[in-house]
Order: C-alpha cells, then sequence, then structure tokens
C-alpha cells in the first residue's frame, strides 16, 4: 500500500516535470519567431534607404549581432521586442517601408531631420502600443494616413516641415489622449476640423504654415481646458479673433501671425495669467491696445505689427517687467511714447516704427536699458533731439531713427555704443555743430569697431566730412549721405574702408576730384556719387573694384575719355555718366553682357556705333541722347531683346533707321529724334505691341507713315519735322499717292521744270507792282508821321518779320534803338497778334500773352527751327498735344520741378488758356479780366490737388 503510493506520487512528479520541460523547450522557440519577424521588419527598412558606405547603419545593422544592439534600436527587456526606432539626423534618404507596420510592440518612432521622401505607409495602423511618432523635417507627400486614427496609444503626432497635402482625416477624432498635434510648414488644405478642438487633452496644437481657410471658433477653448501652446499663423484664416480664450487658463504662448483676422483684441486678456508669448502681427485687427495686457506679468513677447490698431500706447505696458521683445510697428497709434518703456530691465527689442508717434523723446538721467540691443522708432513724427540715454545702452546694436523730425546734431556720445552694427539717422532735420562744420560725430563713430551700416542722408547737415571717416570700422560695409548738403571734398581716407560695397554721396555739393583711393574698395559693388560738383577724369582705379555692379557719376563735371579698363568690370549692370563732358566712349563696354542699364546722354561723345553694341544682351534701358554720334544705327541693335527703352535722340546719326528694329519684342519707348536719318519708317515696328511712346520728329524720313500695331496710339508730334512723310490725317501729313501710274512721269516733269518758271514769274511781276505803289505812296506820305487812333499800320509779312527781329534773337531786348525803331518794332511783333484776318485790335495784348504762355512752359519760340517753314507753327504743335499728351510739349525741366500727380491737369488747362488767347479772330479771343479769372482758377486747383506739406513755390 506505501509502495503503491510511493509509486503514484513519483509517476505525477515525473509527469509535471514532463509537463514543465515541455513548456520551457517551447517557449523559446516562439520567442525566436516572434523576433525573427522585427528583425526582418528593420531590414526591410534598411533596405529602402539609400545609404553611403560609411553611414552607420551600413554596418551596424546586420544579422551577426542582435537587432536590439543596433544603433537606434531600442529592445523590451522581457520579450526582446522592438519598443523604439530612433533615427533623427541621420542623413537618412529613401521612403518608409511599409514592413514597419511589423514592428507590432513599436511605442516610439523618431526619424526627424533625415531627407526620407514618398508616402507615409497605410501599415502604419498595426502599430496599436505607438505612442509617438516623429517624422519632422523630411520631404514626405501626399495624404496623412486615416489609418493612423487605429493607433488608439498615441500622444504625439509630429508631422512638420514636410510637403503632405489635404486635409486632415476626420477620423483623427478617435484619438481622444491626444496631447500634442505638429503638422505645421506643409501643403495641408480645408478648415480645420471642428474635432480638434474637442480633444480635452490636447496641450499643442501646431498648425503654422499650411493652407488652412475658415475661422477660428469663438468656442475654441471651451473643451481645451489644458491647451499650452496655440500655433496657427502664417495660413488664410480670417474671422473674428476668439473673445473666449479665457477658458484656455494654461495658454502659455499665441502664435497667430499673419492670417486674415479682424475684430479687436479682448479687454479681458489678462484673464490669461499664464501668456508669455502675444504673437498676432500682420492680420486686420482694429481697435486699441487694452491696457490690461499690462497685468501679464509674466509676458516675454507682444508682437502685434502690421495691424490697424489706433490709439495711444497704455502707460500699463511699463509695468511687463518680463519683457524681451515689445513690437507695435506699422499701425496707427498716435501720441507719446511712455519714456520709462525704455527703462525695462529685460527688454531687448522695441520697434514702434511706422506709426502716428509724435512729440519729443524727454531727456531724462538715470535711464539705462541693460538689455537693449535693437531701437527701431523710424517713420513716425517724433521731434526734439536725439535723447542722450539711448548712448547708455551698452548693448545696442541697431538704433534707427529715420524718417522722423528729430533736430540738432548728432550727439558724440553716440560712440559710446561700441557693439553698435547698424546706425540709420535719415530723412530728419539734423544738423551739424554750429560751432565748427565738420561732422565731429562721425569722428566719435569711430570708437564703434562693429559698425557695419551707416546712413544719415536727406538731412541739413551742411558741413564737411572729416579725414577721419578712413578710421571707421573696418567692418563698414554700407555708407550712405544721400542729399545732405555736404561741402568740400571726398576725404582719400575713404580707401581705408576695405569692407564697403555700397558709398553713397549723391546730391551733395561735393567738390574736387574723385580720389583715386575708391580704387582700394576692392569689394565695393555700388558706387553713387551723382549730383555733385565733382571734375577731372574718372579715375582709371575704379577698375580695380572688379565687384562692381553700379556705377552712377551722372551730373558731375567730369571730363575726358571714360577709362578704357571700365570693359573688364564684367558684373557690371548699372551705368549712369549722363550730363557730364566726357568725350569718348571705350569698345570694352559693349561687351558687359550683364549690363542693364546704360545712360551716356548728355556728354560730348563723338564717332560711330559699333557693331559691338548688339553684344548688349541683357541691356533694358540704352540713352545715348545729345552727344555728338553719328553714322547709321547698326542692324546688330536687333539683338538687343530685353530692349525696354532706347533714346538715341540729338544726335547727327544718319543713313535708314535698321528693318529688323522690329525684333526688339519688349521695347516700349523710342526716340530717335533730332537726327539726319532718312529713308521710311519701318513696318516692323508695327509688331511692337508694348511700344507706348515713338518719337521720329526732326529727321529727313519719307514715305508712308505705318498705321497698324502701336501706331494706332500715336500723334503728330511723333513724326513732326519730316517733311517727306506722308499717311493718316490724323499725323496731320499730306496724303500719300500710293497709286500713281507710269505715264504720270509726263505730270512730274511738267511740275518740276514748266510750273517753277511760270510761278517765278508771277512773282516778279507782284513785285514789280508792289514797288511802282510803294514808289507813289512815298512820295504822299510826309516825313513825320503822326500815329493816331485811325490809323491803321501797314501789314508786315512774317519772313519781314523775321529779318527784323533777327529770328526773333535774345540779342534784341539788350539793343539800343531809337524811338522810330522801336515803333517799327512793336508793329512788327504785333503782326503776329493780328490773326489771319490781318487787322489792328484791342486783343492784341491778349494774343501776345498767350504766345508768352506757350514760349514759358514749351520753352519753344515761333522762330524755332521746328516751326520756321515747317508744317507745324507753335500754336499748332501744342494744340495737337492737347488734352492727353500735354506733358509731351512741355519742357522736361519744367516737369521735374512739379509736383507729382499735380502737374497734367493744371497745364492741360495754361496750355488751353494760351490757345483761347491766340485765336487767328480778334473777336473769338477771351479779353484779359478772363484771362486773370482763369489762372487764378487753375491755380485754386492746383492748390487743392497738391500733396498736403508740400513746400513747391508758387
Amino acid at each position: 500500500m506505501g509502495i503503491n503510493l510511493f509509486i503514484a506520487s513519483l509517476t505525477k512528479l515525473l509527469i509535471l516535470l514532463l509537463l514543465f520541460l515541455s513548456c520551457a523547450s517551447i517557449r523559446p522557440v516562439v520567442s525566436s519567431r516572434t523576433n525573427l519577424t522585427d528583425q526582418e521588419a528593420l531590414l526591410a527598412f534598411k533596405s529602402e534607404l539609400s545609404l553611403k558606405p560609411n553611414h552607420p547603419l551600413t554596418d551596424n545593422w546586420t544579422t551577426t549581432a542582435s537587432f536590439c544592439d543596433w544603433v537606434g534600436v531600442s529592445c523590451s527587456k522581457r520579450r526582446q521586442r522592438v519598443t523604439a526606432l530612433l533615427l533623427p539626423s541621420m542623413n537618412a534618404q529613401g521612403t518608409v517601408s511599409p514592413y514597419i507596420g511589423n514592428l507590432s510592440f513599436l511605442a516610439v518612432l523618431n526619424l526627424q531631420n533625415n531627407t526620407l521622401h514618398g508616402r507615409l505607409p497605410e501599415t502604419l495602423g498595426r502599430l496599436r502600443r505607438l505612442r509617438v511618432i516623429n517624422l519632422r523635417n523630411n520631404q514626405l507627400e501626399g495624404p496623412i494616413p486615416s489609418t493612423l486614427s487605429l493607433c488608439q496609444s498615441l500622444r504625439t503626432i509630429i508631422l512638420s516641415l514636410n510637403q503632405l497635402e489635404g486635409n486632415i482625416p476626420n477620423e483623427l477624432a478617435n484619438l481622444d489622449g491626444l496631447e500634442e498635434l505638429g503638422l505645421s510648414t506643409n501643403n495641408l488644405t480645408g478648415t480645420i476640423p471642428l474635432f480638434i478642438f474637442n480633444i480635452s487633452t490636447l496641450r499643442v496644437l501646431d498648425l503654422q504654415e499650411n493652407g488652412f481657410f475658415g475661422g477660428i471658433p469663438n468656442t475654441i477653448c471651451q473643451k481645451l481646458p489644458h491647451l499650452e501652446l496655440l500655433y496657427l499663423s502664417n495660413n488664410p484664416l480670417g474671422g473674428l479673433f476668439p473673445t473666449s480664450l479665457c477658458r484656455c487658463q494654461s495658454l502659455r504662448e499665441i502664435y497667430l501671425l499673419e492670417n486674415y483676422l479682424s475684430g479687436s483684441i479682448p479687454g479681458d486678456i489678462d484673464c490669461l495669467s499664464n501668456l508669455e508669448v502675444l504673437r498676432l502681427a500682420q492680420n486686420t485687427l482694429t481697435g486699441s491696445i487694452p491696457p490690461s495686457i499690462g497685468n501679464l506679468s509674466r509676458l516675454v513677447a507682444i508682437q502685434l505689427t502690421e495691424n490697424n490698431l489706433t490709439g495711444s500706447t497704455p502707460q500699463e505696458l511699463t509695468r511687463l517687467s518680463q519683457i524681451r521683445l515689445f513690437s507695435i510697428a506699422f499701425n496707427n497709434i498716435f501720441g507719446r511714447i511712455p519714456p520709462m518703456i525704455f527703462n525695462l530691465s529685460s527688454v531687448e527689442f522695441i520697434s514702434f516704427r511706422d506709426n502716428n508717434l509724435s512729440g519729443d523723446i524727454p531727456q531724462m538721467t538715470g535711464i539705462s536699458p541693460p538689455r537693449l540691443r535693437r531701437l527701431i522708432l523710424a517713420r513716425n513724427q517724433l521731434t526734439g533731439t536725439i535723447p542722450g540715454f539711448i548712448s547708455n545702452a551698452s548693448q545696442l546694436t541697431l538704433l534707427e531713427l529715420s524718417q522722423n523730425s528729430f533736430t540738432g546734431s548728432v550727439p558724440v556720445s553716440l560712440g559710446n555704443l561700441r557693439l553698435l552694427e547698424t546706425l540709420n539717422l535719415q530723412l530728419n532735420q539734423l544738423t551739424a555743430d554750429s560751432s565748427d562744420t565738420e561732422l565731429h560725430f562721425l569722428t566719435s563713430l569711430t570708437k564703434c569697431r562693429q559698425l557695419k551700416n551707416l546712413l544719415f542722408g536727406l538731412n541739413s547737415f551742411n558741413g564737411v566730412l572729416p579725414n577721419s571717416i578712413g578710421n571707421l570700422s573696418t567692418s563698414l560695409e554700407i555708407f550712405s549721405v544721400y542729399g545732405s548738403q555736404l561741402q568740400g571734398n571726398l576725404p582719400t581716407s575713404i580707401g581705408n574702408l576695405s569692407s564697403l560695397w555700397h558709398l553713397e554721396l549723391a546730391r551733395n555739393n561735393l567738390i574736387g576730384t574723385i580720389p583715386d583711393s575708391i580704387g582700394s574698395l576692392n569689394l565695393l559693388q555700388r558706387l553713387r556719387l551723382f549730383s555733385n560738383n565733382f571734375e577731372g577724369t574718372i579715375p582709371q582705379e575704379l577698375c580695380q573694384s572688379t565687384a562692381m555692379g553700379e556705377l552712377q557719376l551722372q551730373e558731375n563735371k567730369l571730363s575726358g575719355p571714360i577709362p578704357n579698363c571700365i570693359g573688364n568690370l564684367t558684373r557690371m549692370q548699372v551705368i549712369d555718366l549722363s550730363s557730364n563732358a566726357l568725350t569718348s566712349i571705350p569698345l570694352g563696354i559693349w561687351s558687359l553682357t550683364s549690363l542693364w542699364y546704360l545712360n551716356l546722354s548728355t556728354n560730348s561723345l563723338p564717332g560711330y556705333l559699333p557693331l559691338d553694341i548688339g553684344k548688349l544682351v541683357g541691356i533694358q534701358y540704352f540713352y545715348l541722347s545729345r552727344n555728338q554720334l553719328s553714322g547709321s544705327i547698326p542692324g546688330t541693335i536687333s539683338n538687343l531683346k530685353m530692349l525696354g527703352e532706347l533714346d538715341f535722340s540729338n544726335n547727327t546719326l544718319s543713313s535708314v533707321i535698321p528693318q529688323n528694329i522690329g525684333d526688339l519684342g519688349s521695347l516700349e519707348y523710342l526716340d530717335l529724334s533730332l537726327n539726319s536719318l532718312s529713308g521710311t519708317i519701318p513696318k516692323s515696328l508695327e509688331k511692337l505691341q508694348y511700344l507706348r511712346r515713338l518719337n521720329l520728329s526732326f529727321n529727313m524720313l519719307s514715305g508712308e507713315v505705318p498705321t497698324e500695331g502701336p501706331f494706332q496710339n500715336f500723334t503728330a508730334l511723333s513724326f513732326v519735322g519730316n517733311d517727306d512723310l506722308c499717311g493718316d490725317s490724323r499725323f496731320q501729313l499730306s496724303v500719300c499717292r500710293n497709286n500713281r501710274r507710269q505715264d504720270s512721269k509726263n505730270i512730274n516733269h511738267l511740275l518740276k521744270y514748266i510750273l517753277p518758271t511760270l510761278a517765278s514769274m508771277v512773282i516778279l511781276a507782284v513785285l514789280c507792282i508792289i514797288f511802282i505803289k510803294y514808289r507813289v505812296k512815298e512820295r504822299k506820305v510826309p516825313a513825320t508821321v503822326e500815329l493816331s487812333v485811325g490809323v491803321v499800320p501797314q501789314m508786315i509779312s512774317y519772313y519781314e518779320l523775321l529779318g527784323a527781329t533777327n529770328n526773333f534773337s535774345e540779342a534784341n531786348s539788350h539793343a539800343v534803338m531809337d524811338a522810330n525803331i522801336l515803333t517799327n518794332f512793336y508793329f512788327l511783333y504785333n503782326q503776329l497778334e493780328f490773326g489771319s484776318e490781318g487787322r489792328v485790335s484791342r486783343k492784341g495784348d491778349v494774343f501776345s500773352y498767350g504766345i508768352m504762355l506757350m514760349e514759358t512752359f514749351t520753352c519753344k519760340k515761333p522762330t524755332d527751327e521746328m516751326f520756321v517753314g515747317g508744317i507745324l507753327s507753335l500754336r499748332q504743335w501744342v494744340e495737337s498735344a492737347l488734352p492727353n499728351n500735354v506733358t509731351e510739349v512741355v519742357d522736361a525741366k519744367l516737369l521735374t520741378m512739379t509736383l507729382p500727380g499735380c502737374q497734367g491737369q493744371s497745364l492741360a488747362s495754361i496750355m488751353e488758356l494760351a490757345l483761347q488767347c491766340t485765336k487767328d479772330s480778334p473777336d473769338e479771343r477771351i479779353c484779359m479780366t478772363q484771362v486773370v479769372a482763369r489762372l487764378t482758377k487753375i491755380k485754386q486747383e492746383f492748390m487743392e490737388t497738391r500733396p498736403s506739406g508740400s513746400s513747391f513755390p508758387l
């Protein structure tokens, strides 16, 4: 019995042992099979990548080692399954393998900062344990897989900085435990799904830089009590700014920049007591800045730039003790700047740019912003002197005070700003120190060794540049003093500024020669010295600045040849040497293929245009007017396909206009007037669909004027002074005889030889009769003629008038005349005033006044070559330009003096008045009383339409 019991017990123990052994033998088999699945999935993932030979995954991800030891792979300790795949910034290229869905224990997938492309695989939905997916900063495309909604454990989705498209899948509403959704900087569109605002666990919502439209629901915070970061910038979101943000008590950062949000900033925004960043720039918000913002004690950044905010700057904002960035630029804020805002100890950036702020900034002591790095107050109406406390901001790198009304001298204490990189004082009313004309503040700035940009033009310095400018920072890149009444010479020490790439001293009163030392500025790209009084030659040393791309020396007194070496400046894009006394054009200039602007007008340049001008393939604006150029226009000009404006007027160019000029398809403006061009006007010009202005006047052109294309918009002014042209009556030309027969040769012979003979005989007979009558009359008229009211003066021809006045020579006004000569001259000049009826009128003074008006505003005389024996008189020339083309007859210098936008209507009114004064019949002319009334009205209209604040002389 005992033995049987023992045997039974032993049998049970053996069975249990066998069961144990069998279970132990089964577990490794199962583990091996599942581990193999993860390994195969990882190797399949690797196979989709393009890896360089020395890439960490190339030699590390091999079967010779456990995959749990591979780079970027983490496994669970007990099961040895892949739980994390962490390969950020591994320079991995390729696609995401669908086999990644076999890593069924994967909880974290981080592949950010690589070059992965293609679509995200739908198999990501198999990763039921996935909590974090971060694929930020790749090149992934296509839609967001809706299968991600199957990953119920997901807490973080970061797919920012890719090229994903389409809408946010509605299926993601199932992820009710989601804490962070980052989809910024993609190509996603549609409205923001409302379910996102119902995920109560959401802490971070980042949808910036997409194409989401629609509005932000006013109930955004109703179910988002834990929301901390709200990033919706750079979308076309519209609608009203949400007013119920107080329920998002955890909000720390609000980024809503660059949308179309309207409405006002809620007055109770201080309910967000944890708010640190408020960026609402570039919307259409209105109203004022709520003073309650001053209660946000944790606020470090407020950016309300580029809205339509009004009102004053609340004093409460000076309580923001933690503020580092403060910007309300580009609004309509008015009033004074609270001075204590400059004393905030934490502030690093302050910008009030482009508002309507006014008043001065008090000169307060004790203000010393220790961290202020950038101060921008430009484009306001600030007055007074530059406050001295700015010099206490020892960390300041940018000081921008341009376009205000600051007065006085520039404080020399600015030299204390040793870290200063940019100083912009342009467009103020600053002057030099009254005790000396030298600009001493420039000497003080030599202590600012980090200075890169120095701009103080458009002031009233009326001072001299000190030699110490050569001691400014060798880091200086921009030196600009435009239009500031600078006197004296340009110091040769300017050549010490070795980093300078932009030098602008235009529109000053600088004299002397351009210093050769400028050639030491090897990095110089822009040289603007125009509108000064520089004389002498252009220094050859300029050619050492091989980086030069812009050379503007126009409106000086430079003489001599243009340097031959200028052709070596292959980066040159803009050359303007106009209005000097230069005497030759180097051949190398025609090889500057990067040149798009060339102006050599108003010099003394002689010679012919070479075929090489066809090499200027990039030229868009080409001006050679008012020189001494001769010869023909080369046919190679047709190579200049980019040409928009061409002006060769006022030269002695001859021959024909090239037929292929019609190949200049971009041409908008063409002026070849006042030359000796002959032949016909090329019909190819009809192809130029963009041509809006054409001037071929005063040449020797012949034949029919084209009528199609742009010629439909031209007037007689474009062709005046070409006696042999014919064409449409609107051009005021004779009608062309296009259908002559061969037998018309006999008629031509008759006209050529017989008619002149007959005409000569008739003229001779008329002269004889006039001479006989004159002798008879001379006997009857007493030696002294006493003029009375009833005496009608002798009729005098126009050409007698020309002879008596020596072509209306200005010397007449200086001649000494006796009483008889003065009397005769009076009647000669008034012969013009009698009009076609040839009788004296009390309205002769009106006629004289009308002619005087035309002469004053056109700078032309009735005796000018273009009118004597021409097709049009001065009056007809002016009349042809009205009402829409008055600027084509008004003197160009007068146009530059008038106010933009005010000149057209006023000038047209004056010319209309002049025409009414000079009508042929005295009875049709207006009286001087009406003239005065009309001029008074024109002046009133001009005053009403000119810009406010203009100081244009009337």
